[in-house]
């Protein structure tokens, strides 16, 4: 568990199993790649659970985004902004790629969009990411046509790196890193095109 100024971070698992099928089963979540859309609850609890287990082989992985309650100083003040209290908003964080860098994700609700959740949400996963390893790079791997994604990714001081093959799903996409990016030649070679 993991708090910021506005989000309250829970490591995922299937405790919250029917809330992480509402976000990877709405097709608005995935307007950047709708095939990937999961389909039923065993899509997601698989998901769910290779997400459990790098909690427990690497120490961290992806939490279930909700919104923090609001300190007892601003209870009375309503934020039409602020989300209610417990409010699922996401799902995202860090983990190990096969690439041995921290992946940084985000997947947030339509209606948490334009928030800067994403933003808040990146940077405390990213700054876990380097407490467990400072020298792995953090990458954020875009879908080209996804600008929201990019200008988040931006946002957190990653650089974009090229068009680069995904090794988690073989898309090509834009990588965005905050290091060089030293794990494989750029997608449009046609050596890694063959691969």
């Amino acid at each position: 568990m993991h708090d910021t100024e506005r989000l309250h971070l829970v490591a995922v698992d299937r405790s919250q199993l029917e809330a992480v099928y509402a976000i990877q089963s709405d097709p608005h979540s995935w307007d950047h790649d709708p095939a990937a859309r999961h389909r039923d609850l065993a899509q997601t609890g698989a998901w769910v659970d290779r997400a459990a287990l790098r909690w427990l082989q690497g120490g961290l992985s992806y939490w279930v985004i909700q919104a923090r309650p609001l300190p007892t100083t601003q209870a009375a003040t309503t934020d039409p902004l602020r989300p209610d209290q417990g409010a699922l908003l996401g799902l995202g964080g860090c983990q190990r790629q096969v690439t041995g860098a921290w992946n940084v994700f985000y997947r947030l609700a339509p209606h948490a969009r334009g928030q800067g959740f994403a933003v808040e949400m990146a940077r405390a996963a990213i700054e876990a990411a380097r407490t467990l390893d400072d020298d792995a790079p953090v990458v954020a791997w875009v879908h080209q046509h996804n600008a929201a994604s990019r200008r988040a990714a931006t946002r957190l001081g990653l650089v974009d790196r090229g068009l680069h093959v995904d090794p988690s799903d073989g898309q090509e996409k834009i990588v965005f890193s905050d290091h060089p990016w030293p794990f494989g030649r750029a997608a449009r070679d046609p050596d890694v095109a063959r691969m």
